[in-house]
């Protein structure tokens, strides 16, 4: 009887790639493996979540890179990104692109060196954008507010881009505020209360900071996503400055802020259902599961109290929200 062996060919696909240098890191206390073939992609994600202890015993996601020599790039170029089932696909030209599956927690890119030379282009458009997008799927749903802390109630301050959410956060901090995140939380789904992971480690203002905040004046600018400078400030530069990783949301107050210096500041409740309308926005494909989860998710955050503050001066703001916040939790961080 004849036997027929199959051989493996030249892999013209990469389906089999080497990929000799691999790490663990916790993003948000999550396990997460990356493999690659250079030494500087463990470098990018060293520099994204080496803050982070691990915190939850989960599967760890899957992160593999493959770079190939050579390339150009276009530092102002912006990843185009489509969804469909469980995949995600993000393509920044014919020679760098990446996808991920949402629903098993893995990820893989093909970049050329030009791409990693560029360290934060690489981490915020390839690295980050492919992770945090399975973290959010899988694990932890994402908002688009800011958090601090006082007294032990986490206050979540949202609103829409250019509402000052950042700015106040931080100006909420130099006051003797804990920072938990800039511009984005997320909320934890295996958790029976409402327990926010921040981004302690960095702030990402608008390139305008040093004309709120001297100390950020003449900081070298960069391009996010939506094409805006920003200045990445690590917190551990920061002197007086105190941060924590988890918050316990007491509150959430929606930033609506006015140009109008003679306008006086208030702050006065929101309906739970216009919150919710307002924060909770998904762009994942409906077949992905988990869908209930996260609901259920959303609705047990939403227990906590709805505001909106209106405000022209992070003074005014900041003394409002300290009006909320003078009664210490009875156990003092809340979770």
């Amino acid at each position: 009887m004849s036997t027929c062996r199959i051989h493996a060919m030249e892999d013209p696909i990469l389906a089999r790639p080497h990929l000799p240098y691999s790490a663990t890191f916790y993003p948000f206390g999550f396990p997460l493996l990356v493999s690659a073939n250079v030494e500087r992609v463990l470098d990018a994600a060293e520099e994204s979540w080496s803050c982070y202890q691990r915190a939850f015993y989960t599967e760890a996601l899957l992160f593999d890179c493959y770079v190939e020599a050579g390339g150009g790039l276009d530092a102002e170029r912006v990843p185009r990104l489509r969804a469909r089932r469980n995949t995600l696909v993000s393509v920044i030209d014919p020679n760098n692109f990446a996808y991920a599956d949402l629903e098993h927690g893995h990820a893989m890119a093909w970049v050329t060196s030009a791409v990693t030379r560029d360290i934060s282009y690489f981490r915020y458009h390839v690295l980050e954008a492919m992770v945090l997008s399975m973290l959010d799927a899988k694990y932890l749903p994402t908002i688009h507010a800011a958090c601090v802390e006082r007294n032990g109630h986490g206050v979540l301050l949202a609103g829409e881009s250019g509402a000052g959410k950042t700015s106040l956060a931080y100006a909420c901090a130099r006051n003797g505020w804990t920072y938990v995140a800039d511009d984005s939380s997320s909320i934890v789904l295996e958790s029976d209360g409402r327990l926010i992971i921040g981004t302690p480690a960095r702030l990402r203002f608008r390139g305008s900071a040093g004309a709120l905040f001297p100390e950020f004046e003449g900081w070298k600018e960069s391009q996010r996503a939506n094409g805006k400078p920003t200045i990445e400030v690590l917190t551990s530069l920061l002197p007086g400055i105190r941060t924590a990783p988890r918050a316990h949301a007491d509150f959430i107050v929606f930033l609506n802020r006015s140009k109008n210096a003679a306008q006086p500041a208030s702050i006065h409740e929101m309906s739970r259902d216009e919150a919710g309308d307002r924060l909770f926005m998904t762009t994942w494909p409906p077949e992905l599961s988990g869908a209930g989860k996260r609901y259920e998710t959303f609705q047990r955050l939403l227990v906590a109290e709805t505001f909106v503050l209106n405000y022209s001066t992070l003074e005014e703001a900041i003394a409002l929200l300290e009006s909320l916040t003078e009664v210490p939790t009875e156990t003092g961080a809340g979770f």
